[in-house]
Parts: C-alpha cells; sequence; structure tokens
C-alpha cells in the first residue's frame, strides 16, 4: 500500500465499507496512475467495540493536485458497480424454477438467463 508522503497536502476521496473494497478503489485509481492511500482499515479489530462511523471505517485519500481527476475515476467506478448490481428474479424457462436475481444461469438445471425475457414482478 503507497505511503503518502508527510509534507503533501491530501484530500478525502472516498469512505468505504470494508478494507476490501479500500484496496479495490486504490489499486483502481493506480491504473489511471492516481496515487492513493487506503488509511483506518486496521480499526477493523475493534469493530463491535467502537461505533461504525465516517472517521472509523476505511477511508480512500489522494493529493490535493490528483483529486478532481480520482474524483472523476471514482463516480465511473461507482456508476459501473450500480449498472452491474442484480436485476428482479425471473422464471427459468427450461425447467420453471424461480431463480434469484443475482444469478444469470439456473441452479436447477443450468438453462441462461433470457436476455430478452420480461423480468419476474415480485408478488
Amino acid at each position: 500500500m503507497p505511503q503518502m508522503p508527510d509534507n503533501s497536502r491530501t484530500k478525502l476521496l472516498y469512505t468505504a465499507a470494508t478494507e476490501g473494497e479500500a484496496q479495490m478503489l486504490v489499486d483502481h485509481l493506480a491504473s489511471f496512475e492516481i496515487t492513493a492511500s487506503a488509511q483506518g482499515g486496521t480499526l477493523s479489530f475493534a469493530r463491535g467495540d467502537i461505533p461504525l462511523t465516517q472517521q472509523t471505517l476505511p477511508q480512500v485519500w489522494v493529493f490535493e493536485r490528483d483529486y478532481t481527476d480520482a474524483m472523476q475515476v471514482l463516480d465511473a467506478w461507482v456508476q459501473e458497480a450500480v449498472d452491474q448490481e442484480p436485476g428482479e428474479d425471473w422464471t427459468c424457462v427450461s425447467c420453471g424454477e424461480k431463480v434469484e436475481g443475482v444469478f444469470d444461469q439456473c441452479w436447477n438445471c443450468g438453462g441462461a438467463r433470457p436476455a430478452d425475457a420480461e423480468e419476474d414482478q415480485a408478488t
């Protein structure tokens, strides 16, 4: 994990839900040549003993000079995650089994989710 130089000015970019999420963002930013640092991950050992707040969750910090570019990368990263969220539950056309929206393949028969099928409505 890159350490930010002591004499540099940094800015909070993102507060993550988990250490893994913070590190994934740090790695993603690095692919755009933006140096970032995940901070606060070591507090996870105390979860349950301390409240979960913006100050105790893992945070991603970047240099102030990179903040605008980092925000653009972050916005695209978040939008990509939203676009990949599971859809509604669906019914397999091969066997009639109801399948949770997170799956693209029927657990019962292996049938694929139809691309053009209407999603089941919750009843």
